[in-house]
């Protein structure tokens, strides 16, 4: 079993910024979901008819971005969005991204829901229909997931949709496996925030934090797999370091649990993991 560093609050509450460092990447290109993992979540926000809607740890705005083009595609009304990102850079690229189509962009914290400028409250109780959140819940340590979910809970409206796509798995042995690629990762890409405070969930933890929060309707509304190969991740966070890559490429290839499980493939010169997720939606009760 890894041991995590326990982190508090008040020493998280301005951690190295991580994405600041990496700038212009590809989230999506990354974590090599199959084609219909993305629209699966945007269909799903689609359906809930969401007025106002928060795009929450939302790097550079690209699942907003795939949002606005679906409704647009669809000649459907676009709801009024804002992205919450801890990252300056991040927020600043999802900004400029998204400048014409009215998207507010807040650089702040998720756990206190506050500018990380003016140290002001962003957002009041029982705002949003729908919050998303894609690929960024493990930025968060353990001790540090009550107060996620309970603030996400907090700024939906009573009825509103919780949506996540994230890192969820059944075995811990898998999972461990995960964390210490992460950690490699991390490590060789010089985030010293993600190095101390990622956290993979297993699945019953979900389940229990959503509950604790007081989140109904729990569902999976789709299972799916992360396919990372050290090309990819290397083409990203640490590109022509020929050496990191292939530092990355040999942990990959250590990992015996994930191999084990079948949960590593050959992708001709690249190698890549496998890494279980799901699409959960939660609801906050109209009472």
């Amino acid at each position: 079993m890894l041991n995590f560093k326990m982190t508090t609050l008040e020493n998280l509450a301005l951690p190295p910024r991580d994405y600041d460092l990496v700038g212009k990447y590809s989230q999506d290109e990354i974590n090599g979901f199959s084609t219909e993992v993305i629209p699966s979540l945007i269909n799903e926000v689609i359906k809930h008819n969401p007025g106002r809607v928060l795009d929450c740890m939302a790097g550079d705005g690209n699942l907003t971005s795939r949002f606005i083009q679906t409704l647009i595609e669809g000649q459907r009304p676009l709801p009024q969005i804002e992205i919450l990102e801890f990252s300056s850079v991040q927020s600043q690229i999802a900004r400029d991204a998204l400048s014409a189509y009215s998207v507010r962009v807040w650089n702040g914290d998720v756990l206190t829901m506050k500018d990380l400028e003016t140290k002001k409250d962003l957002f009041d109780d029982n705002t949003f229909d729908c919050v998303m959140l894609k690929s960024a819940n493990h930025e968060i340590p353990r001790d540090l997931q009550t107060k996620l979910w309970g603030q996400i809970f907090r700024v939906l409206k009573p009825g509103g949709m919780l949506i996540n796509l994230g890192f969820l798995f059944d075995e811990e042995h898998t999972r461990d496996d995960v964390r210490s690629l992460a950690l490699c990762k991390d490590e060789l890409a010089g985030f010293s925030g993600a190095v101390s405070n990622r956290y993979f969930l297993l699945r019953k933890e979900l389940i229990q934090f959503l509950h604790g929060a007081g989140f109904v309707r729990v569902q999976t509304l789709k299972k799916v797999m992360y396919n990372i190969s050290a090309g990819r991740v290397a083409k990203n966070y640490f590109p022509r370091d020929f050496e990191k890559h292939q530092i990355f490429k040999d942990a990959i290839l250590s990992s015996r649990n994930l191999r084990d499980f079948g949960f590593i493939e050959k992708q001709g010169d690249d190698i890549a993991f496998l890494a279980e997720g799901e699409i959960t939606i939660a609801y906050k009760n109209l009472v």
